[in-house]
């Protein structure tokens, strides 16, 4: 940080300070982890996790573009679902990146950070009031700030919605089975698909594959179809003039059309007349967007006419709302139906439009109330103005 002014009494501390000398306990956290992630942060145009804030750690899935390995980092953003992981302490970590900028609290992302699950830390009171001793700690799920205060605080009033089913209507699902292709080096060259799709985290197998081998990106043709891909493991398997038969994990889910609702990476299938096996989940967009079209789902499996199948969650159409909407705050409908916003869908970016929840209990709701806050562990030790500092604890009082 350079200095830009000079204040008549110096500030007590900088946002994610100990405040005391009391014990902390760190995150456990395995060999390489945790990381920043590569979300950006609400207010910012970079991506990376803030110092001075709670976090949320989630287990990387996806394989590394780069190394064509799945990595084991767990990446830490400042927006998550429920309570957070920790908290960002300040160990002058942040960088400034961006020209003339004058200060920063932000870790670029892949960047090794530390989150805190107890102790005495300096936050800024992100609330609208002043805050008081011994209000409850409330972690903004869009930023990561703190919030002080006795009721978690609201984001939004669902004045007027519309909660309905993701049902997929006469959809198939086969496996992915491929009659000619070979790999040379990196190289998979895929020139005859006999059912489903090639997309990228695909495990393939066949004669003379080595074990492991999966997919790490398309480089030409189309998508899931004929063409060159990319994989983990250099090697020799088949040849132009004598190509093999491949198989790849997962299935291939085709959908004719929806009663309601939408399909969403990362929705899990269920029902439908021969009914999907549990725990079938939505790997990517294929060429579908929410709506006819083909996926690639993430169990292998053969699927004829799976008439109304459901995804899980409740689509959610928004026509009247005041405040804002974020992904990952908790959404109260019918007064008594909980849920996480998942995403938003169409419409104006948190106000008007469409979006996925988590609760399936909210269909033919028609009202609700968004809460931007989630209740943590830590508690309030010190008075302070919107905008200033204070003092909080994991340390419960009495």
């Amino acid at each position: 940080m350079f200095q830009s002014q000079v204040n008549v009494n110096p500030a007590p501390a900088v946002a994610g300070d100990f405040a005391s000398a009391n014990p902390y306990v760190t995150v456990l956290a395995g060999p390489g982890a945790l990381i920043a992630g590569a979300l950006t942060p609400v207010g910012l145009t970079q991506a990376g996790v803030l110092v001075g804030r709670f976090a949320w750690a989630s287990p990387a899935s996806a394989m590394g573009q780069i190394s064509g390995e799945v990595d084991g980092m767990v990446a830490v953003n400042n927006t998550g679902s429920g309570a957070p992981t920790g908290f960002m302490h300040r160990e002058q970590q942040g960088l400034i990146t961006v020209f003339l900028q004058e200060q920063s609290q932000l870790v670029p992302v892949g960047l090794p950070v530390t989150l805190h699950s107890v102790g005495d830390f300096w936050a800024v009171n992100a609330g609208a009031a002043t805050s008081a001793v011994g209000n409850t700690i409330y972690a903004n799920n869009a930023t990561g700030a703190a919030i002080p205060g006795t009721t978690a605080p609201t984001g939004a009033t669902l004045t007027t919605i519309t909660v309905v089913a993701n049902t997929i209507n006469a959809s198939v699902i086969v496996v992915n089975a491929f009659s000619s292709a070979y790999i040379s080096g990196t190289t998979l060259t895929l020139t005859t698909v006999t059912t489903g799709g090639m997309f990228p985290n695909q495990v393939i197998s066949g004669t003379g594959v080595a074990a492991g081998t999966a997919i790490v990106e398309q480089l030409t043709g189309t998508a899931g179809a004929a063409g060159t891909y990319r994989v983990n493991i250099s090697q020799t398997a088949g040849s132009v003039g004598t190509p093999i038969a491949m198989t790849g994990s997962g299935g291939w889910l085709t959908v004719s059309s929806m009663t309601s609702g939408t399909v969403q990476v990362g929705m899990v299938l269920s029902g439908g007349t021969n009914a999907v096996t549990a725990g079938t989940t939505i790997l990517a967009g294929g060429t579908g967007v929410g709506a006819a079209g083909t996926y690639p789902v993430s169990i292998s499996q053969s699927r004829a006419s799976i008439a109304t199948a459901t995804g899980n969650g409740a689509y959610m159409d928004v026509t009247a709302v005041t405040g804002t909407i974020y992904v990952n705050d908790t959404v109260y409908t019918g007064g008594a139906h909980t849920g996480v916003v998942l995403g938003q869908l169409s419409g104006t970016t948190g106000g008007v439009g469409t979006y996925w929840v988590s609760s399936a209990t909210a269909i033919g709701d028609t009202s609700g109330v968004i809460y931007s806050g989630t209740a943590t562990k830590w508690t309030c030790m010190s008075v302070a103005l919107p905008g200033e500092l204070m003092k909080i604890s994991a340390y419960p009082l009495g």
